[in-house]
C-alpha cells in the first residue's frame, strides 16, 4: 500500500491572503493623508496625461501631414473661421482628450498661450492644433521641470 503524505491545510494561505488584504488596505488609507505621495500620485497622473498627449500628437503630426497632401491638390479656399476660447476647449477635449487633460491643468495665462497658438494657424481640421498641441506640451515639460528643480533644492 502507498501511503500519501497529507494535504497541506489551506489554513495558512487564507491568513496569508487576509493579512496581505489588510496591510494593502492600511496603505491605501496611509496614502490619503500623506502629502508627499499625494504629489507622487499627482506627479503620475500628469505623466499620464503627458504620455497620451504624445501619442495624441504623433496621430496629429501624420494627420497634418495627410491633410497637407490634400490641400495641395485641391484650390486654396478661404483663411479658418476664428473660433472662441471655449469653442476651442470643447473641440479640444472632444478631439485630444490626453491633450485637454494636460490643457485643464495649465493657470490661465498658460491657456492664453496655448489659445493663442491655435489662432495663429490659417487652416482647418485638424492641421489648425498642431500648434497649440506642441504648445501643450512644451509648457507640461518645463512646469514639470521646473517642480522636479524646486523638489531638489
Amino acid at each position: 500500500m502507498i501511503h500519501k503524505p497529507a494535504r497541506p491545510s489551506r489554513a495558512p494561505r487564507c491568513m496569508l491572503a487576509a493579512l496581505l488584504a489588510m496591510l494593502a488596505a492600511f496603505s491605501a488609507e496611509a496614502a490619503k493623508d500623506d502629502p508627499y505621495l499625494q504629489a507622487i500620485n499627482a506627479e503620475g497622473n500628469r505623466l499620464e496625461f503627458l504620455g497620451k498627449a504624445k501619442v495624441e500628437q504623433e496621430k496629429l503630426l501624420r494627420l497634418e501631414a495627410a491633410e497637407k497632401k490634400q490641400a495641395d491638390a485641391r484650390p486654396v479656399a478661404a483663411a479658418a473661421a476664428p473660433v472662441s476660447q471655449s469653442g476651442f476647449e470643447e473641440a479640444l477635449r472632444r478631439r485630444f482628450p490626453g491633450n485637454y487633460a494636460l490643457y485643464d491643468l495649465m493657470n490661465p495665462e498658460e491657456k492664453h498661450q496655448v489659445y493663442a497658438e491655435y489662432q495663429k494657424k490659417n487652416a482647418e481640421g485638424s492641421a489648425r492644433f498642431v500648434p497649440a498641441v506642441m504648445k501643450i506640451i512644451t509648457i507640461t515639460n518645463a512646469s514639470s521641470a521646473n517642480r522636479a528643480r524646486a523638489l531638489n533644492k
